[in-house]
């Protein structure tokens, strides 16, 4: 059965991950079990979500079966993530998310993005789901010190995080949630193994091989260093579909 969504002409169907390459399929795993299968039985299911809201409650301290109003607090702003994802990849109807499914929809999407430069609906609730998340002044605005803690935070390093923020910021931009999302885009569809919007993937590991082109940082309070990034000749410019994956490059997100 296709799901269709009402975003322009996006549709899921069964077998939509044969789009994927290689790289982008490594990639849809890596997102499925890092940001959702919590229990790896290779289904995003709402204990998930629950499983997640007491991880959050007992890094903060609290012990989840005492404080309930603050476990039930985090799972309120997830609960629109969960439906949106139900609505959009549970192509069985069985209230649950298959590996295979979100494959489907991770190739649907990123088809969708080749062709019409823009992510489905579905895909921007997620970016911005996530955005939020890192946005913890809610001024809109992406610090440094913010994404260091998120990935810290979810495994990853200081390093990868520093990677993100430079580019993020390139040519002092701040980074706002149309650059998170313009990334987002970039993780989700571009085959360049070196496109550095790959550093949303926290922990990913084919961010150790990246090629290299040294950054000179400033954390905003004196101190400064530099770092080694992606290279600069991935650009994100969407190239014609039938561009082989080997020369493919993405830069919707920075012109």
């Amino acid at each position: 059965m296709s799901r269709k969504i009402e975003n322009l002409n996006f549709l899921v169907k069964p077998g939509d991950r044969e789009k994927l390459t290689d790289y982008t399929e490594r990639k849809a795993e890596w997102f499925f079990s890092r940001s959702f299968d919590t229990d790896g039985n290779q289904f995003i299911e709402w204990r998930d979500f629950e499983v997640f809201a007491d991880i959050v409650t007992e890094a903060t301290g609290r012990n989840p079966r005492e404080d309930t109003e603050f476990v039930n607090t985090i799972l309120a702003k997830r609960r629109p993530l969960w439906n949106e994802l139900l609505r959009t990849c549970d192509m069985n109807g069985d209230g649950r998310i298959s590996l295979e499914e979100w494959k489907d929809f991770w190739g649907a999407a990123a088809d969708f993005v080749h062709q019409h430069d823009s992510l489905p609906e579905t895909m921007k609730v997620i970016a911005k789901h996530y955005f939020h998340s890192l946005d913890v002044k809610k001024d809109g605005v992406i610090s440094r010190d913010a994404v260091r803690r998120g990935f810290i935070q979810a495994g990853g390093s200081r390093i990868d995080a520093d990677r993100l923020y430079a580019h993020a910021t390139k040519r002092g931009r701040q980074f706002t949630e149309s650059v998170y999302v313009d990334m987002f885009m970039g993780m989700v569809a571009s085959m360049d193994e070196d496109h550095p919007s790959k550093y949303l993937l926290v922990g990913f590991p084919a961010n150790q091989g990246a090629s290299s082109t040294t950054v000179v940082t400033n954390d905003g309070a004196g101190s400064s260093g530099s770092i080694t990034t992606s290279t600069e000749s991935s650009e994100y410019q969407y190239g014609p579909r039938t561009t082989p994956p080997n020369t493919y490059r993405m830069d919707g997100a920075y012109q």
